[in-house]
């Protein structure tokens, strides 16, 4: 890399800032890189609870972060999936767990087989199949096991965190890896005349030079050009209350969705009324200013986009910091990344509530009418660059929410009756049998020390 040696500076004391100043800071420590974190007066207040991605682990991982000790710090829990109640014309529950639903047989995706039997009434519940989701309706989990031939070396997670101290937590890890936190407030943006950031002038009148900006201040952020509009309002509350700590619960009401988050000894509860407008800078990073998280997009909590869509820009950032004479191209490749992660997220979110048949479903895009359109037709799964949700999800919220192909794959029809059947039943005893090997994860975080006691009231 050869920028100045200007610092590189994160405008937004935010959850996302935080983050991608540890990430940054770890990253370029070596090459003696500055980060120099600046609040702003438009700083975003992180939600009071989270329900993370398991995309969200690979920065972890990079930070060299144990995730025990993320639940242990920010009160959480380990995630499993998500149960979704009440959604769809007939008021369907299903959940979706992180990782593979069953497995492909004879070059034959899993589901095609499940639709196959679930037309001829040979099939329980396609959640049924999937470890994850299995576990997490009892309530259990434990670690995947990387190299284990079972579907214990497949399933994923993500986690439930208090919002506040995962905040601070990632303050104090860039702080570790020799983040700079600027003494006073942004002021002043000071230009040059190709209209690239130049410093920024605090409260105090100091003046910090950059090299580049990060703008994770939130959608009023003072870098923009104008300001994004607010997110479909959430009302939050919090109840000492007993919940499944392994899933994500999502519950249908009046117009909107319940999210229910659990935590140690305590259960956030959030509320949401979506609307259609879903909105988004359309370059993210315009000179040597780029925005991430919710400086760069805007939209309902549906499916953590939060996190997911934080990670997205990390990851690519990271993937394509510029040297001096590089930054033109490498920034329209960041661009079109972004919005395109973007516009296949809110997609999904999209087709989430036409096949939800809420009253305010947004009109089909072609894309994602032709994804709706094949696998009506023959269970095929579209999928384009750069998605947030792989095939698994989809099949899972198809299914889910009763989307029945039409037809399924020919080769599916190669077993006869009984070998579907007792392949079906030996896949649900082996998920089954796995699933009932976990701990119950309240215990086990007990007995790890991970939690504290949890107070009568809540146990109960």
């Amino acid at each position: 890399m050869t920028m100045s040696g200007a610092p590189i500076v994160i405008a937004g004391a935010t959850l996302e800032g935080w983050l991608a100043a540890a990430v940054l800071a770890r990253r370029l420590r070596p090459l003696g890189r500055q980060i120099v974190v600046v609040p702003t007066t438009e700083d975003t207040e992180t939600p009071p609870a989270l329900a993370t991605s398991p995309d969200l682990g690979r920065l972890h991982q990079a930070l060299g972060l144990d995730e025990r000790d993320i639940v242990k710090s920010c009160e959480g829990s380990f995630r499993l999936g998500r149960m979704m109640t009440g959604f769809g014309g007939e008021g369907r529950s299903f959940v979706m767990g992180f990782g593979p639903t069953g497995a492909a047989r004879q070059g034959v995706n899993f589901h095609q087989y499940w639709v196959r039997a679930a037309k001829a009434g040979m099939a329980e519940s396609f959640s049924s199949y999937n470890l994850a989701a299995l576990a997490g309706t009892a309530g259990r989990f434990a670690p995947p096991q990387p190299g284990a031939e079972d579907a214990r070396g497949s399933f994923e997670f993500g986690l439930h965190l208090d919002g506040v101290l995962y905040t601070d937590y990632l303050r104090r890890c860039a702080v570790h890896y020799g983040t700079t936190v600027a003494p006073a407030l942004l002021a002043e943006i000071e230009r040059g005349e190709d209209g690239n950031i130049t410093s920024l002038k605090l409260a105090n009148d100091e003046s910090i030079p950059v090299s580049l900006v990060v703008d994770a201040a939130g959608p009023r952020s003072c870098l923009r050009h104008a300001s994004l509009p607010e997110v479909p309002a959430v009302t939050w509350e919090t109840k000492a209350t007993k919940s499944n700590p392994s899933l994500t619960a999502y519950s249908a009401v009046d117009g909107g969705y319940e999210i229910r988050i659990p935590l140690h000894a305590r259960t956030v509860i959030g509320t949401c009324h979506p609307t259609e407008d879903h909105k988004q800078e359309s370059e993210p990073w315009t000179g040597n200013c780029v925005a991430i998280g919710r400086s760069a997009f805007n939209t309902e909590p549906l499916f953590d986009p939060l996190t997911t869509l934080v990670t997205a820009g990390i990851e690519n950032l990271i993937d394509l910091l510029p040297s001096d004479d590089e930054a033109p191209i490498l920034r329209r490749e960041y661009n079109r990344r972004i919005v395109e992660t973007f516009s296949r997220f809110t997609d999904f979110q999209a087709l989430f509530h036409a096949l939800s048949q809420f009253d305010a479903t947004p009109p089909l895009s072609p894309d994602l009418a032709r994804k709706v359109t094949q696998f009506k037709s023959r269970g095929r799964i579209v999928t384009y660059d750069h998605e947030s949700f792989d095939t698994e999800a989809h099949a899972q919220l198809y299914l889910g929410l009763g989307l029945m192909p039409s037809h399924y794959d020919a080769l599916a029809d190669l077993p006869n009756d009984d070998q579907l059947k007792a392949f079906l039943t030996d896949t649900k005893e082996e998920i089954a049998r796995l699933a009932a090997a976990m701990p119950d994860q309240k215990e086990w975080l007990l007995a790890t020390g991970i939690w504290d006691r949890i107070p009568k009231e809540v146990r109960a």
